[in-house]
């Protein structure tokens, strides 16, 4: 958890993982899935960084496409291309007529869709629209919620940007999620009034999994969301960037 992140590092909490022992009968279960082993794609340099990180499974429903930020390294044109599309594997996937494969995957990461480019008139119209990839995440709840947004003009990306964020309406991370954080239509609307139109994003693990280490003046400073015993808990995947 952020207890144990490198001090000249700064990150935020990955991708959903299983909580407790799958049952038996269920599809994650069926599967072979097991409690701690994470459940959407999370990927570094072709390699899976936790057990099943290969594939996206929709929560407790079956394998099925749920939105992954990617970087790919070439063919494409700039040498790198960052993008967002729905997808089970890389088995017999192509993006913009070429194929990806995990030998061309500089780092792939599953979520639920943002859809930034995307206009609705209502909460209700962008839940339908992400519904097969919610997996028993409530959307409507108001819970800490973590993103990672990519800034930039996709094609030409050497100064474009990632942004790892975590949202709490209050300022106050460091406690159980509460009314007082938002939902992930408030959590969709936040990041395009703060940087508007942008290309790509995803949603990640949030609620009591929300966590970020950052430095601030050249201090190391944490916020981490806690259990309803007020502990911290130990993620299994966290998203680093070295300093």
């Amino acid at each position: 958890n952020c207890f144990n992140a490198d001090n000249s590092s700064f990150g935020v909490n990955g991708t959903f993982f299983c909580l407790t022992e799958p049952w038996s009968g269920s599809k994650l279960g069926q599967a072979g899935y097991v409690q701690n082993d994470i459940y959407r794609m999370s990927i570094i340099n072709g390699q899976a960084v936790r057990n099943k990180g290969l594939v996206n499974f929709s929560g407790t429903e079956t394998p099925m496409p749920c939105c992954s930020l990617i970087m790919s390294l070439p063919p494409y044109p700039s040498g790198y291309h960052i993008f967002c599309d729905k997808l089970i594997d890389f088995s017999n996937y192509s993006y913009l007529g070429n194929p990806v494969t995990l030998n061309n995957i500089r780092f792939a990461l599953g979520g639920i869709s943002l859809n930034l480019t995307k206009t609705y008139t209502n909460a209700d119209a962008y839940y339908a629209d992400i519904d097969s990839e919610l997996g028993g995440i409530e959307p409507g709840v108001q819970a800490h919620r973590t993103a990672i947004i990519y800034v930039g003009n996709r094609l030409d990306n050497l100064n474009d940007t990632i942004l790892l964020t975590v949202f709490s309406s209050d300022g106050e991370l460091v406690r159980q999620s509460s009314q007082n954080a938002v939902t992930l239509y408030q959590l969709r609307q936040i990041i395009l009034e703060k940087w508007g139109p942008l290309y790509h994003g995803i949603i990640i693990d949030g609620g009591t999994s929300t966590q970020i280490v950052y430095k601030e003046n050249g201090e190391r400073k944490r916020c981490l969301s806690v259990d309803s015993n007020n502990i911290p808990r130990n993620v299994q995947t966290m998203i680093r960037v070295p300093m």
